[in-house]
């Protein structure tokens, strides 16, 4: 997925808007189908004057939301406007455009995305699951299984735990983000954290991931 690098502008006030525009994520395009684009203007002294416009290349009706301007613990501001699309829109590679004015732009700055033609190949990740380490149920009330995924393409790959066929909270679990191995595919973990009971009195975990709008599950 392409995305435009983010500019950093240097102002008389020494603070530096940065400005970047973020695609749908596997969760948005695969599991709740309501994708989204995202402009984020962030490291600003004031956002009292700032406006964010969106177009698209597909002329489609423009359906976005900003968010109040939201004080970060230095004290600069960050806003963030999304712009509704569907997962369709985003596989026909419409391109979406978002424009930012403010005061503190010498001009004004547009930052345009879309969905990369790239590779169309697709592979499959080789998955390794690991079950909590005996030195954590030895010790520990709260353990974690840990899962590697290696050798997959593309990246855009979303992962899901399940207690005994019920779906889990996403803060019971930490996926990383892919990283680019040299043979051009991916790895990432995601670690699940479970109570130390649960895993003693035989609970069954399942994995699921969503790649190539294909949903798989694996069992621990």
């Amino acid at each position: 997925m392409h995305t435009s690098p983010a500019w950093v502008i240097h102002n008389s006030t020494g603070v530096h808007p940065r400005i970047s525009i973020y695609p749908p994520t596997p969760k948005d395009l695969h599991i709740t189908k309501e994708g989204k684009v995202r402009c984020e203007v962030s490291h600003m002294e004031s956002a009292e004057d700032l406006t964010i416009t969106w177009s698209r290349s597909d002329n489609k009706k423009i359906l976005e939301f900003t968010s109040s301007p939201e004080q970060q613990h230095d004290g600069t501001y960050t806003v963030k406007s999304d712009l509704k699309i569907t997962p369709q829109d985003w596989n026909k590679e419409a391109e979406f455009t978002c424009k930012i004015v403010d005061p503190s732009l010498p001009t004004p700055v547009i930052k345009t995305i879309k969905k990369e033609r790239g590779n169309n190949s697709k592979v499959e990740p080789t998955i390794y699951l690991y079950p909590p380490a005996p030195e954590e149920l030895g010790t520990h009330d709260f353990v974690n299984i840990l899962c590697l995924f290696k050798k997959f393409y593309p990246e855009n790959m979303y992962v899901q735990w399940k207690k005994d066929g019920v779906l889990q909270k996403e803060d019971y679990y930490l996926n990383t983000t892919p990283v680019m191995e040299e043979d051009e595919e991916y790895f990432m973990f995601s670690k699940l954290s479970i109570a130390k009971s649960d895993w003693m009195r035989g609970v069954t975990f399942t994995l699921r991931i969503v790649l190539h709008n294909h949903n798989k599950s694996h069992h621990l």
